[in-house]
């Protein structure tokens, strides 16, 4: 288990052809990844104890913010979340369980 994965834009105007291929196919292969966990745990929702199928979170949102409140609102929710990360997390109960979190906000690409 890892601490978790960010992904940002290369500086389009120093941006070395191979370096923005390279972070484009990372970032691909991260979203892929995202995708096969949450199939598998879709999958095996109904096999989990009622406290952890009703405590498992499915949700999008379709905000309307400003970069700056979007910049703002990531930051806020690594905030909430940042104490709860596995490899770091030293007061976890006894009976707490991994749990894959992840969080995609982008300016929606269509009109």
């Amino acid at each position: 288990m890892a601490t978790g994965w960010s992904f940002g834009l290369v500086d389009e105007a120093n941006a070395d052809p191979v370096e923005r291929a390279a972070n484009l196919r990372l970032q691909h292969a991260g979203i892929d990844e995202e995708a096969r966990i949450a199939h598998v745990a879709i999958d095996a929702l109904e096999t989990l104890d009622p406290p952890w199928h009703e405590a498992s979170i499915g949700q999008t949102f379709g905000l309307r913010v400003t970069a700056d409140e979007l910049a703002a609102l990531g930051a806020a929710v690594d905030a909430i979340l940042r104490p709860y990360i596995a490899l770091t997390r030293e007061d976890a109960p006894p009976d707490a369980q991994p749990v894959h979190v992840s969080l995609t906000a982008f300016r929606h690409p269509l009109p």
